[in-house]
């Protein structure tokens, strides 16, 4: 199955993933590998998180770093300003 044109590094969401895998096992654990936390916004993935916990029992491991292509820095840090802009707009 060709995954052109989804996001990060043409995989599927670990989340979406782990959900499907915690409902048809009962004791494999669920590992994330590493998630890299500046591509995601960090009150989704936590709570993404803390709900793939809960509804597998416990099993989830949850990998997170920071990235390693450091050409992608500078676009991390438009996209957390242009959000951090956009949600300070939005509750004012």
């Amino acid at each position: 199955m060709p995954l052109a044109g989804f996001g990060g590094h043409h995989s599927f969401d670990p989340f979406v993933t782990l959900g499907f895998v915690a409902g048809v096992t009962t004791t494999l654990r669920l590992l994330t590998f590493l998630i890299v936390a500046p591509y995601r916004n960090p009150f989704l993935t936590a709570k993404a998180a803390a709900t793939l916990d809960v509804v597998s029992g416990g099993r989830l491991v949850l990998g997170v770093g920071a990235g390693y292509m450091h050409e992608e820095f500078p676009h991390w840090a438009s996209t957390i300003a242009s959000a951090t802009a956009s949600s300070t707009k939005q509750s004012t």
